[in-house]
């Protein structure tokens, strides 16, 4: 037994009142905001997949971007270096021990 039925039998609705709600249902089944189908499905997975390129190459020059910088720490580190072996009087104990 359907719930209409169980209502119309209980004397809280009329079988006329059952067919209209059947009716208003079946009209907004036709205007559901959320229709999900797999292509929107599809469609959204493809559009986060692009959205995440692009942030694992916004990533990517950042990374190459502080790579370089390091290595021009590193370059300047060696040329202090060698000015210092070259230009700067020799600071080490005569003994060896420093």
């Amino acid at each position: 037994m359907k719930l209409g039925e169980i209502l119309v039998v209980q004397g809280l609705v009329t079988s006329a009142d059952v067919n209209k709600a059947i009716r208003y249902q079946k009209a907004m089944a036709d205007n559901i905001i959320w229709k999900i189908t797999s292509e929107h499905v599809q469609s959204i997975k493809e559009e986060l997949k692009g959205r995440r390129a692009a942030l694992e190459a916004r990533l990517a020059d950042a990374l190459n971007t502080i790579e370089s910088e390091l290595d021009e720490i590193a370059t300047l580190e060696r040329a202090i270096g060698t000015f210092a072996a070259k230009h700067l009087p020799d600071t080490t104990p005569a003994d060896g021990a420093g």
